[in-house]
């Protein structure tokens, strides 16, 4: 598994958008893939790695699951309203992009703290997503990512990420301690639930078979003897016999019982077919009158043809001639018309020709008088033009004048008044730089404000972190001294009760077993018969007691020293932070100081006490010299536009007063040339409108044109119409003839027709015909009645064939009752047999029954004694039931399997250091240079690191046995080792860097940092924020 990409938003003290690439060129290069990230105390370097934890499985080494910002839970920036960390990454299953994110309602600092959620998807397929949803206390999120990395979290946390005091932790913590370790590491858990399970199935098999020997006692015991059973087996057989010849008996009853209802059924029917067949003949006498006038009507059917074509042709001559008479009276009228017409046309056609030749006559006078009227309105119009010209020139003379007095008026207002603005100006040239000094120096000023309020809770800390020391310090030496006390009274027990001690161990020694004090496998004692002591079970029972009581009391001492220990070491870690930040923030508070003095140089000293009345006044002189430049530009700018418009208006007015000379010249010699024309026009034609008068004779023309077209339309429509008339008169004529003939023919073939049917005339034939709906109808009256007379003939006959047929199979006077009767008595003493042996039938049944069901138990409670017995042997192998002795048995192999790796990398640091089991969990250091193995606490501080990363390191080995890890990080300070010990580890990680990992180590350290060339460096920001440089890192805007 490798990370290849982080990228996160507003993540602590990290705010905005961050990217680092891990696929960036740089990381490819020989010794870049093992790299550093540095930073001082507080600068962020830690939430770097949270990033990548809280991406994959929504947690952080430092603060668990986050999910709900509950007590204090929660890594957003405190001043944003949204955060996320995705990370891209690479295992067997391919390339996964993880991401978490959380925001506040509104996405706003002071909104509620929403839910997180959480997705994963391919790198190749980005629109199909793996896990997308909420990613609470059940980590989904992470669960999600642990299917495919093979890794769950703190798989991921002891083979990745190496956080900060995961290094000691194994080393300094106890065998209950390791015992939890080892078991969240192997899973081994899963091994005491295993032997959980063994005790659980021993007993329910155990259960099981006390169960079925139960149920067989039972079952056995309450069986009945088998003599008994055979003589109801005898009188079973005795009973059947019996039972078989009254069933035939019964038998002979039902078949002559069912004959004599057979008879009397068909008899019944008969009587019923022979009274319908009645009511059917007599429906069909009834009807024989309606029968004949269906048939005529049938007749007079097969006639309707004729008589419908006959009907049309009398009704088709009938309408003609009326149509005859009606055109003959309108062709007169037409006639008449047409005349009165002809002599209308006559009277309107001269009266046109009157008036075309009148217009012809007039033309060439109108055409003169029309143009002297256009000479006469182009001399009216430029006389109009020239007027209107010397006016406007005369306008423009007074308005260039009045204009050019208002401009030299402006000038002499604006002048003294620029030239006393510029003097100020110049004399206060240097605010002009105040508009960026002061935002930059507010922003300085709230920031050295900050500072001071973060120095006051850093001195705080410290103080808080001296006091914890100090009470943790106390704690450990009365704790220290009161594990010295129980060393001495165990001391006293073993020195007063040695024989009792003695003879415990002697007891419980077994040949071939190493012995708990000496180690040896051969045990002397195991073969005598009694030893040279003798104690009393009492005595040792107290003895016992006693030491394991002294036992819990140390283990509950080591364990309170322990935790002691811890809150020292965190009370000096935050001690020394608190220190670095107090001496950071001083540093950047005197930087913001300096920054500041430089910028109020020219104005006023920088003082914390005064500042924000320096950038009142400060800002005031700004808004002056502002609003007096403001000022001064309008108002030059208003004197440039006057003198420029000054000399425009001097060349305005003397170009007007040429102008106006020009246009009054030229207005007097249009009002001569219009009077000419005007005279000339009058002589000719007075005052008269030529277009008027040629109207007039135009309209005059144009109606008598359209009333001679009128009348000549009339006359040719009149004509038209008449010759129309005269058409259609012969046509119908000719259609009444013709429709005659075909009258004669129709009329003979009808009366041929009817004759043929038996009809006398076509009254005979109209009283026969009958409407459709009454035809129908009798129509369907007849067939019923002719459908059920058949029906009832048809029953009669098949119910005489039936009577026939029974009477031929048997003959049998008996009365039915008779036979019902003697059937009824059969069937009570065949009842009162049946009842006879129906309680031996059960007991027979019953006991076989039994019988059987008994060998079932018997092979059931044979195979669950088998069952138990391999529970119970399985059991003895597992040991005490709560399956503690089968988790303990492995992790005993998994701490053996830890130490050779720790070893594998202890001998890259220190060869001369070996890790060597001792009892369970423990484990001392075989040292090359001491003869004797060597306790942890004889180790140095140095020694003690070195062992710490190493078992660190088998741990990270261990962990992703199952999983090619190709990143490792890990967050330690390495303030505490020399320069030696520092190259033996350096040279350890550079190992690691050798086997394909790339390697991120976090440290402040100045010696780790430069050995490094590879850098990743957090630096302080405004507002307590960070920003991250180096390769492959941007942010994002």
């Amino acid at each position: 598994m490798k990370i290849l990409k982080v990228e996160f938003e507003n993540i602590n003290s990290l705010a905005g958008e961050w990217c680092i690439d891990f696929t960036d060129p740089s990381y490819k290069e020989l010794d870049h893939s093992l790299f550093v990230i540095s930073g001082k105390t507080g600068m962020g370097k830690t939430s770097i790695l949270d990033a990548i934890t809280l991406a994959i499985y929504g947690a952080t080494p430092r603060q668990e699951l986050i999910y709900n910002g509950g007590n204090g839970n929660a890594v957003m920036t405190s001043d944003k309203g949204t955060c996320y960390a995705r990370v891209t990454y690479s295992c067997k299953k391919g390339t996964f992009v993880s991401e978490w994110s959380q925001r506040r309602a509104r996405d706003k600092a002071d909104g509620k703290l929403q839910n997180a959620q959480g997705t994963i998807y391919a790198i190749d397929n980005p629109h199909h997503y793996i896990f997308n949803g909420n990613t609470g206390a059940k980590g989904e999120l992470g669960k999600a990512n642990a299917e495919l990395i093979q890794l769950d979290y703190s798989q991921f946390c002891r083979s990745i990420m190496l956080a900060q005091g995961e290094f000691s932790k194994f080393l300094t913590s106890n065998e209950r301690e390791r015992a939890d370790i080892l078991e969240k590491l192997n899973g081994t858990e899963r091994y005491r639930r295993i032997g959980q399970k063994v005790g659980e199935h021993r007993s329910l098999a155990n259960r099981a078979k006390e169960t079925a020997q139960t149920a067989f006692n039972t079952l056995s015991e309450a069986l009945p003897k088998a003599e008994e059973i055979a003589i109801d087996e005898t009188l079973l057989k005795d009973l059947a016999d019996k039972q078989k010849n009254l069933a035939i008996q019964k038998s002979d009853f039902e078949a002559r019982i069912n004959w004599r209802n057979s008879l009397n059924s068909s008899q019944d029917r008969l009587n019923k077919a022979e009274a319908e067949l009645s009511k059917a003949s007599s429906n069909k006498s009834s009807f024989a009158e309606k029968e004949t006038q269906l048939a005529q009507a049938e007749k007079a059917r097969e006639c309707v043809s004729l008589y419908t074509e006959l009907q049309g042709l009398r009704a088709r001559k009938s309408a003609d001639e009326s149509a005859l008479v009606k055109l003959q009276g309108e062709f007169k009228t037409s006639t008449e018309a047409l005349s009165l017409i002809r002599e209308k046309k006559a009277t309107l056609e001269k009266a046109k020709n009157d008036a075309e030749q009148f217009i012809v006559e007039s033309e060439p006078l109108w055409n003169e008088i029309r143009k002297l009227d256009e000479n006469l309105k182009n001399a009216a119009g430029i006389k109009s033009t020239a007027e209107s010209r010397k006016n406007r020139a005369a306008q423009e003379l007074t308005k260039a004048e009045s204009g050019l007095k208002k401009v030299q008026a402006e000038i002499l207002t604006l002048e003294p008044k620029v030239t006393g603005l510029k003097e100020i100006q110049d004399n206060n040239a240097k605010d002009a730089e105040l508009r960026g000094i002061v935002p930059q120096s507010e922003n300085l000023v709230s920031t050295i404000r900050k500072q001071l309020k973060d120095i006051s809770d850093a001195v705080n800390a410290k103080v808080a972190a001296e006091k914890d020391f100090t009470k943790a310090d106390d704690k450990l030496k009365a704790a220290t001294k009161r594990k010295q006390e129980l060393f001495e009274e165990q001391q006293k027990l073993f020195e007063n009760d040695i024989l009792v001690l003695a003879d415990i161990i002697q007891k419980h020694l077994v040949e071939g077993a190493p012995c708990p004090v000496c180690g040896s496998k051969e045990h002397p004692a195991c073969n005598q018969q009694a030893g040279s002591i003798s104690i009393d079970e009492s005595s040792a029972s107290s003895v016992a007691d006693k030491i394991r009581d002294l036992n819990l009391r140390l283990q509950k001492a080591d364990a309170f020293m322990a935790q002691c220990e811890i809150d020292k070491n965190r009370a000096t870690t935050a001690q020394n932070a608190a220190i670095e930040s107090i001496d950071a923030l001083n540093h950047q508070k005197n930087e913001t100081a300096e920054q500041i003095a430089a910028l109020w140089k020219p104005w006023a000293e920088f003082n914390i006490e005064t500042a924000t009345a320096i950038l009142n006044d400060l800002k005031q002189r700004q808004q002056q010299f502002e609003t007096r430049q403001a000022e001064l530009d309008d108002l030059s700018s208003k004197l440039a536009i006057a003198r420029n418009n000054a000399t425009i208006f001097e060349d305005a007015v003397k170009q007007a007063k040429e102008n106006l000379a020009s246009e009054s010249s030229a207005f007097d010699k249009a009002g001569d040339e219009f009077e000419q024309i005007q005279k000339t026009r009058a002589s000719k034609f007075g005052d008269k409108n030529v277009e008027t008068e040629a109207s007039t004779a135009a309209s005059k023309k144009n109606e008598a044109t359209a009333a001679y077209t009128k009348a000549d339309n009339e006359f040719r429509n009149a004509e038209n119409h008449c010759i129309d008339l005269e058409s259609r008169i012969k046509s119908t004529s000719e259609s009444i003839a013709a429709t005659a003939e075909k009258i004669v023919n129709a009329s003979a073939n009808f009366t041929s027709a009817i004759t043929s049917k038996g009809f006398t005339d076509e009254a005979a034939y109209l009283a026969a015909s009958m409407p459709e709906v009454e035809f129908s109808q009798l129509q369907l009256q007849k067939k019923s009645i002719d459908e059920a007379l058949a029906s009832a003939t048809r029953l009669r006959e098949e119910a005489i064939d039936a009577i026939e047929k029974i009477k031929s199979e048997r003959s049998d006077d008996i009365p039915l009752q008779d036979l019902l009767d003697q059937k009824k008595a059969v069937e009570d003493e065949l009842n009162a047999l049946q009842q006879k042996s129906g309680a031996a039938q059960e007991r027979v049944n019953r006991y076989k029954m039994n019988l059987a069901k008994l060998q079932e138990l018997e092979k059931d409670l044979n195979e669950k004694k088998a069952e138990a017995a391999r529970w119970d042997a399985m059991g003895d192998w597992f040991g005490v039931k709560d399956g503690s002795d089968f988790a303990t048995f492995v992790q005993g192999l998994t701490f053996k399997s830890l130490l050779k790796l720790a070893n594998r990398h202890l001998q890259i640091v220190k060869d001369r250091f070996r890790l060597v089991a001792k009892g369970n969990l423990g484990f001392e250091v075989d040292d090359a240079e001491f003869d004797t193995p060597r306790g942890i606490s004889n180790l140095s501080g140095g020694e003690k690191f070195l062992i710490s990363l190493s078992l660190a390191l088998g741990i990270a080995d261990f962990a992703s046995r199952n999983v090619r890890v190709e990143s490792l990080f890990m967050d330690e300070g390495f303030g505490t080792l020399d320069d030696v010990t520092l190259e033996d580890v350096m040279n350890c990680l550079r190992s690691q860097q050798r086997e394909g990992k790339m390697l991120g180590i976090i440290t402040h350290v100045e010696s780790v940092v430069n050995s490094i060339n590879q850098k990743i460096v957090l630096e302080a920001a405004q507002h307590g924020h960070s920003i991250i440089k180096g390769p492959g890192v941007s942010q994002k805007r």
